[in-house]
């Protein structure tokens, strides 16, 4: 009986992190928590680049992140529970940051008026069509990609675009960038970045504690007679 309360105690130790252990665990999920945000910033801004093949290279890259952050939340915690809120995590934040490009073409692109000069259109895999469109500036000069339009203009037709004036995001719809939907979209990049703040300091924790365990078990083991 004693033998049993002195192994509760032990488990009961081994679940509270020292001081050490709390440093450890806060450098280790520190340091995936910054990979994770980098990686997210990175892509996020890729998928909307300017650069058609930026923007694919950005979406493949997307989903080997997803991936590669869970398998470090499961190699952190070893556990395999981590896996589906990282994942779903790290997309949410990559398309918040994605989605705040609307946010700096509202606040520093040019709006102007194009004129259609071709349309492309293709069945979309949840039905309907998915158009694009080239579009000539009032300069004459072509925007390079073609633009992801509502409908199917006539060549001919004056669509508003909103252009980055340095050319790295990939040019809007007007109707597209609306000032008052900013808020919304910065309270969503918030929620998503302190999504990911929450879980990774789970993470660090939970890690940690694993390790606290299996040490005092292993040390048990060893301590105690054949």
């Amino acid at each position: 009986m004693p033998a049993e309360d002195t192994r509760a105690h032990s488990r009961t130790r081994s679940d509270r992190l020292t001081p050490w252990g709390w440093r450890r665990a806060t450098v280790r999920a520190g340091l995936c928590l910054l990979t994770t945000l980098l990686a997210c910033g990175l892509i996020g801004i890729g998928a909307t680049s300017a650069s058609g093949v930026v923007q694919v290279f950005s979406f493949i890259l997307g989903v080997l992140g997803g991936a590669s952050a869970a398998s470090a939340a499961i190699v952190l915690t070893r556990r395999i529970w981590p896996l589906l809120p990282t994942v779903l995590a790290t997309w949410f934040c990559m398309a918040m940051i994605g989605l705040s490009s609307l946010w700096y073409l509202a606040d520093h692109g040019t709006r102007i008026t194009t004129t259609v000069v071709s349309t492309s259109c293709e069945h979309a895999k949840g039905g309907g069509l998915a158009c694009t469109a080239r579009l000539r500036r009032p300069d004459g000069s072509l925007i390079g990609d073609p633009v992801a339009v509502d409908d199917r203009p006539d060549p001919g037709e004056h669509v508003d675009v909103v252009e980055d004036p340095a050319g790295l995001l990939a040019p809007r719809l007007g109707d597209h960038v609306d000032p008052a939907d900013i808020p919304v979209i910065r309270v969503l990049l918030i929620v998503s970045i302190g999504l990911l703040v929450a879980l990774w300091g789970v993470f660090g924790v939970v890690g940690e504690r694993t390790r606290s365990s299996k040490a005092a078990a292993c040390s048990a083991r060893h301590g105690s007679p054949a």
